[in-house]
This record gives structure tokens, C-alpha cells and sequence, in this order.
């Protein structure tokens, strides 16, 4: 039982910094048409949905499933268990905060051509989802180190 969890855990950790990854990498220029920009962002928000807010759900129950499965070995006070929770609620605080609100906004003003609202609203989107990939790359670190155990 203790593997697979672990098989899901670390899956899951690879669904959302993929997911992260194709955000930030995918949207680092402006599509020439503003269609293209729209299906992009509403896509962004798609993937937080879709992908990132089930990975992260995912992580944060097989994470409990792991620490009560090896309570001789980690808690919940060891700072790796700690960082993995943060960066948990981080990441959902960031998806309903940012990811959704500013990745549909871009989506609309794309569509409605005014790319000077687009753009505003797809740097809200970057400087979270560098944030989110920086955080979540930082945690994995933590993770394999487990930091505190």
C-alpha cells in the first residue's frame, strides 16, 4: 500500500510542476492574434482546474496517507510534511486567487481585443505561476531531502 501511494504522491507532485511548467513556458510571448491569446488563457485555467487542483488534492491526501502509514518513521511536525502542506494551501490560494480570476479575465480581454487589459491580466497570471513553479520546485527539494526527519 505504502508504494503505491508513494506512485501517486510523486505522479501527482509531476502533474502540477508540469502543468506549472507548460503555463509559464507556453505564455512567455503574446500571440500575434488575439484568438490565439484568448484559447490560451482560458486554457490556463483549464489546466489549474483540470490538473494542478486535483494533483495538489492528490498530494495532500496520499501525503496524510503516508505519514499515518510510516508514523514510526515521519509526523506532521517534520519540516518536509510541514512545507508540503504550505505550499498545498499555497498553490490552491493561488488557483482560486489568481490562476482563475486573472487567466479568464485575460481570456475575455483577448477576445475582446483590448490587449492592454490582456496584458495586465497575464502578468498576474506569470509572476503567480513562477511563483507557484518556484514553490512547488522548492518543496519537491524538500521532499527528497526530507528536511527535518
Amino acid at each position: 500500500m505504502t508504494e503505491f501511494l508513494y506512485f501517486i504522491h510523486i505522479l501527482s507532485a509531476a502533474a502540477w510542476f508540469g502543468a506549472a511548467l507548460a503555463r509559464n513556458l507556453g505564455g512567455r510571448s503574446e500571440p500575434k492574434e488575439r484568438a490565439a491569446a484568448a484559447v490560451w488563457f482560458a486554457f490556463t485555467v483549464k489546466l489549474a482546474r483540470v490538473v494542478q487542483m486535483p494533483a495538489a488534492l492528490a498530494l495532500f491526501i496520499t501525503g496524510f496517507g503516508l505519514i499515518g502509514l510510516r508514523s514510526d518513521v515521519y509526523s506532521m511536525t517534520d519540516l518536509f510534511v510541514i512545507i508540503g502542506i504550505l505550499t498545498t494551501a499555497a498553490g490552491a490560494a493561488l488557483g482560486m486567487a489568481v490562476f482563475g480570476p486573472a487567466g479568464r479575465a485575460a481570456a475575455s480581454a483577448y477576445q475582446r481585443d483590448d490587449r492592454t487589459a490582456g496584458r495586465a491580466a497575464a502578468a498576474r497570471v506569470a509572476w503567480a505561476g513562477w511563483a507557484d513553479t518556484v514553490l512547488v520546485a522548492f518543496t519537491i527539494l524538500a521532499m527528497v531531502l526530507k528536511w527535518g526527519a
